[in-house]
């Protein structure tokens, strides 16, 4: 007749009584109490001879992450309930189950499909559900997947004095493992748990205390600022995450800011700094890769498809809630094709799967999973209803914004060579060649196959792009394939930010350094400093290092702007808003006038005043430019 149960549910009573769930009722005496756990064990006062069913124990060393458990408790005080959920994480003698008990649940038991009791839910004095209730009325959010309970093992050492004075005597097993197949998310996360991140971003304060004090002690002090969860699709080390999850490292273009560190975690406690490659802030992505060792390679996640997939289907997300690392939550695809809006995007999020599987903050950038272990989207939004709603980017649309945008020159700030490529057959084949770009002047052509770049093999698209974001604006051999032959080609791609200028201007620049062509570059400077100043004679006193030269004009850039290739552009003409006088822009790098037409520019378009220098001529031109997205 020992029972267990929730310490505040006895710690005040003055009678305790205990009702079977035949309708038997026994009053009943508090034996020994634990605050740790907020457990309580009480004795029945059963008649002489009397012996009531009992409990087999169970053990959380024989639990298996994934595993399917139930929840039995009395939340109405009428009748038996049982919920049934999946084993979330075993944290120390603490269970984590996603059943959604509550406070209602108290003292409950959370036993195998064996029928042995695991732990006993541990279920607080408030139910912080109805809290939240309270607060935020039909806003509130259920989280589920969170609650832990102590351990019977270790219920078992905290009352073994107790349980050995009255003489307990704990059943044996309940009968046969069930089979694999009751147990469909343990299979999953030992398929896929080894492709799983828990993503940290923290900000190193004494890199902030030396930019205030620069004599303060270089130690590194990383204070973490964000959480969240991401997936590996590549065994290089690339994986995917939410943009919101990396947000505050990266400047608006993906570039790190300075003094922030975004690490990842793998489920095997391996941790590694992760470079930001691309972001998609509309698209909530972020492709990042983590810095490995050489020759180490990680468990890359296999891709399914979210347009086969049915509503009613299992679906298992695995992530990183509120900080509870390796959190596992499992329920079923409730609707397909969902748009919602989310804070920090000005259009709505679509192309999305709806699950009940536990979404929680936290889980962001994770995966969700199908019952073949197989990545059906990317988690990115919890519901803010009172049920439990969560929502994750398909993966047919990941796949396409991951192929198409991030891996974009684009995005990953890198050269560009105007090659657009695709996988076919197990080679890089060129799909396309951009006909302004350097990739068409060197000869190359739609159907060519692409082996190697700057002599670094590459097998597929994704190492195709990756290789650019090594290269700056350098000459680069090409190793093709044409009609069954192997060829050679030479070609200089743009760099990032000359790619951007050409999209924004239509112009193909390059940086010229002094070191280079000196007499160019000082002859350009000289005929820019004396236009400036209105003194024929003068000379500045300091040669800048390099200046922006023109190569070639798009066409129909060059059929409204008497803009010619050789020309540098000098410098860009701003208006002080608050004075109204002219002031110069001067340009000595490609990033520079970059900036200059997206900060002078609008996304629709806008004519900018810009002084080209030819010769020993300055002329002021009127430059067509827009400012163009990341």
């Amino acid at each position: 007749g020992l029972v267990f149960t929730n310490r505040h549910l006895v710690r005040d009573a003055d009678k305790i009584r205990v009702t079977a769930l035949d309708g038997a009722t026994w009053e009943a005496d508090l034996v020994h109490e634990d605050d740790p756990t907020n457990t309580a064990l009480l004795r029945l006062r059963l008649p002489p001879g009397k012996q009531v069913p009992a409990v087999a124990r169970g053990s959380l060393a024989s639990v298996e992450v994934g595993e399917t458990v139930l929840a039995l408790g009395n939340p109405e005080g009428r009748a038996l309930t049982v919920r049934r959920g999946v084993v979330s994480a075993v944290r120390g003698k603490r269970l984590q189950i996603d059943a959604g008990i509550g406070n209602q649940n108290g003292g409950g038991a959370i036993v195998s499909l064996r029928g042995e009791l695991l732990a006993v839910v541990d279920g607080g004095k408030v139910d912080w559900v109805e809290v939240a209730y309270a607060h935020r009325g039909e806003q509130a959010k259920v989280e589920t997947g969170l609650d832990l309970s102590p351990g019977i093992d270790d219920l078992g050492e905290r009352y073994r004095v107790a349980l050995d004075r009255y003489g307990s005597t704990v059943p044996a097993s309940a009968g046969e493992a069930p089979p694999a197949a009751a147990h469909p998310v343990a299979a999953v996360v030992r398929k896929a748990g080894a492709a799983m991140l828990n993503v940290r971003v923290e900000q190193d304060l004494a890199a902030l205390a030396q930019e205030d004090n620069p004599f303060a002690p270089p130690a590194s002090r990383a204070q973490p600022r964000g959480l969240g969860s991401g997936v590996v699709i590549d065994e290089s080390g690339l994986a995917l995450t939410n943009w919101h999850v990396v947000d505050e490292a990266t400047e608006p273009d993906g570039s790190a800011v300075p003094g922030w560190i975004v690490r990842a975690y793998l489920r095997d406690g391996r941790s590694y700094v992760a470079d930001v490659l691309s972001i998609s802030r509309e698209e909530d992505l972020a492709l990042i890769r983590l810095r490995l060792p050489p020759e180490e390679r990680l468990t890359a996640i296999e891709l399914g498809s979210s347009a086969h997939l049915s509503v009613g289907d299992l679906a298992v997300a695995i992530g990183n809630p509120h900080g509870r690392a390796d959190t596992v939550t499992a329920g079923v695809i409730t609707a397909k094709n969902q748009a919602i809006r989310v804070k920090g995007r000005w259009r709505k999020l679509k192309h999305l799967l709806e699950t009940d599987a536990a979404i929680n903050a936290g889980n962001s950038g994770g995966a969700l999973l199908d019952a073949a272990g197989r990545l059906i989207g990317i988690n990115s939004a919890g519901g803010a209803a009172h049920a439990v709603t969560g929502y994750a980017i398909g993966v047919d649309h990941v796949r396409e914004k991951l192929l198409g945008l991030l891996l974009s020159p684009e995005k990953l700030r890198s050269a560009y060579a105007g090659i657009e490529v695709i996988d076919q057959d197990g080679k890089v084949l060129v799909r396309a060649v951009d006909r302004h770009g350097p990739a068409a002047g060197a000869g190359v052509e739609p159907g060519d196959v692409v082996r190697a770049v700057a002599g670094r093999p590459v097998c597929c698209s994704v190492a195709f792009a990756l290789a650019w974001r090594e290269l700056a604006d350098e000459r680069v051999e090409l190793s093709l394939e044409r009609a069954g032959k192997s060829r050679v080609v030479a070609l200089t791609p743009m760099s990032a930010a000359a790619w951007a200028v050409f999209r924004q201007t239509g112009l193909v620049v390059r940086e010229v350094s002094i070191v280079d062509e000196p007499d160019a570059v000082q002859n350009a400077a000289v005929a820019g400093y004396r236009r400036f100043t209105g003194d024929p004679t003068a000379a500045p006193r300091e040669l800048p290092g390099s200046l922006v030269r023109v190569e070639r004009v798009h066409p129909e850039t060059a059929a409204r702007v008497a803009i010619r290739p050789g020309d540098f552009v000098f410098a860009l003409q701003v208006v002080d808003e608050a004075t109204g006088a002219a002031e110069l822009m001067h340009l000595q790098r490609t990033a520079e006038l970059q900036r200059g037409c997206n900060q002078l520019a609008t996304y629709e378009g806008s004519t900018l005043t810009a002084w080209i220098v030819r010769g020993a001529e300055v002329q002021v031109v009127e430059l067509p430019a827009k400012r163009v997205p990341w």
